[in-house]
């Protein structure tokens, strides 16, 4: 997924709905395996095509032991999800059950669905949609691309074997 478009603010006229920004990125991201955490029938059937599993927002973190892992996690911020499971919910999913976590922001803020909050768990800006009257902001994690290894960070910084014999740590 593509974080360029996150970057540049949209007019709320540009921003495209719900529906044709998750088809497009399905159409780009093609996931061998999708499961979404949503109340939404709606969004359901834009998902249909890839048959994703789907959790409801209150069962969704105590039955998500029982879900194979996915490439791509869909979380639905208007999803009936308790507050108290939230960040143990989305942290789970980018541990261990997704390789890719999306979240379709609440349309009205919550404190478990903050910014803040999403950004201390690694998500990273998606830029938003528009559904309804309501722009919800979207934010995405990707376990290829969370961290840019840095430079110092390789093998030529780490062991000086020409200096092994010259100096004792």
């Amino acid at each position: 997924m593509d974080t360029a478009d996150a970057e540049a603010p949209m007019a709320e006229a540009e921003l495209p709905t719900l529906q044709q920004r998750l088809t497009a990125m399905l159409a780009d991201v093609r996931p061998e395996r999708l499961l979404l955490v949503s109340d939404d029938d709606a969004l359901a059937q834009v998902l249909g095509d890839h048959a994703p599993q789907r959790l409801a927002g209150a069962e969704a973190w105590p039955r998500l032991g029982d879900c194979p892992a996915a490439s791509l996690a869909i979380v639905d911020g208007e999803a009936a999800v308790p507050p108290a499971d939230v960040t143990p919910l989305l942290g789970r999913l980018r541990d261990v059950y997704a390789g890719q976590v999306l979240v379709i922001g609440p349309a009205s803020p919550r404190e478990a669905w903050s910014r803040h909050t999403l950004i201390g768990l690694g998500f990273r800006g998606f830029g938003a949609t528009l559904d309804g009257n309501h722009r919800r902001p979207w934010y995405q994690f990707d376990i290829v691309d969370y961290k840019v290894t840095p430079d110092w960070l390789s093998p030529r910084h780490w062991a000086h074997p020409e200096l092994w014999d010259k100096f004792r740590w």
